[in-house]
């Protein structure tokens, strides 16, 4: 549908070329502070982290720098969720560890 502005038409954008359906992270980043781990999950992976360094997410500020050493990729929202909810019933740390073959 073309758009009228001021009496001039203005042709309707052309559609997006198809792109790749997004793809799904679920990622654990540890604290170089004090070795805390975080686990959560996006479908931007890059621009979380750069989030979570740069301090604009409030519950991940004090504990700055992180360090992402683990992720995983799903097609769905949520299958990432389901398995982000795993990780995080995972309280023990030594068994999240051994799990994800963690660096120690």
């Amino acid at each position: 549908m073309a758009l009228k502005r001021y009496g001039v038409r203005v042709p309707a954008a052309p559609p997006l070329p198809s792109l790749s359906p997004p793809m799904f992270y679920v990622y654990v980043l540890r604290s170089e502070r004090n070795g805390r781990y975080y686990i959560g999950s996006t479908c931007y992976l890059a621009n979380r982290i750069l989030q979570r360094n740069a301090g604009i997410t409030k519950s991940t500020k004090a504990l700055r720098p992180w360090e992402l050493i683990h992720q995983e990729q799903f097609e769905s929202l949520a299958e990432a969720r389901r398995r982000e909810a795993q990780l995080k019933s995972w309280k023990n740390r030594t068994y999240l560890e051994s799990q994800l073959n963690l660096p120690t």
